[in-house]
């Protein structure tokens, strides 16, 4: 079966969304809209702009090479666990969620850039929600695997896979004939994303407007994006 995933050491779509978001402040990012939000990084329990900025280079290193965990984590770990100071129960963890989330992020946005292109959504027509099955499940992923829907249905916009931390779920596209084959149209599954997950659109379907923002949160957009 054909699938839009391919490998990540050479995801191009992948890189230039995640090199489409602004490093920002947890503060600064927090004043911003749900929408606006994708549009900007940040990482929580730090206020060090320039903390989070290498935390972004660090991600951005890892998606172009295909740096494992140990290597993102050597690169910033005794900086985070510094701008913690004991407000995180498990240093290792957080690391490991910062790492793993923010990959499957920029990889969902990849797969949505490639499978909505015109020449594949004409063959392709149909996506298939799917879930690794195990322990590590969760009930979300769980309950809205296998789901086949058609590509421009409304049920993708809130389900465009990560939909939580570490979510290890992802989406194959299909054509008519497979579709049918495992089974047509599913019935929509009722299991939402965790908050912030699951939004389906690549970077460059929002365009931020000057009127209503700080100005130091304006200036940070402009300098990123110039």
């Amino acid at each position: 079966m054909w699938s839009v995933s391919t490998d990540p050491l050479d995801f191009d779509e992948a890189i230039a969304w995640h090199r489409a978001r602004a490093p920002l402040s947890k503060q600064a990012w927090d004043a911003l809209t749900e929408a606006a939000q994708k549009k900007a990084f940040t990482v929580a329990n730090v206020t060090q702009l320039d903390l989070v900025t290498q935390v972004w280079d660090a991600v951005d290193s890892a998606l172009k090479q295909g740096l494992p965990f140990e290597d993102f984590k050597r690169s910033v770990g005794d900086g985070l666990e510094r701008a913690w100071q004991g407000t995180v129960a498990n240093p290792a963890a957080r690391l490991e969620v910062i790492f793993r989330t923010n990959l499957q992020i920029a990889y969902g946005a990849g797969r949505y850039a490639r499978a909505t292109e015109p020449d594949v959504l004409a063959e392709r027509p149909f996506w298939l929600f799917d879930a690794i099955l195990d322990a590590r499940t969760s009930e979300i992923c769980e309950e809205c695997d296998g789901t086949v829907r058609p590509a421009d249905d409304a049920w993708w916009r809130e389900h465009q896979p990560p939909l939580h931390h570490q979510c290890r779920s992802s989406f194959t596209t299909l054509t008519a004939e497979q579709a049918h084959e495992l089974g047509g149209v599913s019935v929509a599954p009722k299991a939402k994303a965790s908050s912030g997950f699951g939004l389906a659109s690549p970077a460059h379907d929002w365009a931020p407007k000057e009127q209503g923002y700080p100005p130091e949160l304006w200036a940070q957009f402009e300098a990123k994006h110039r």
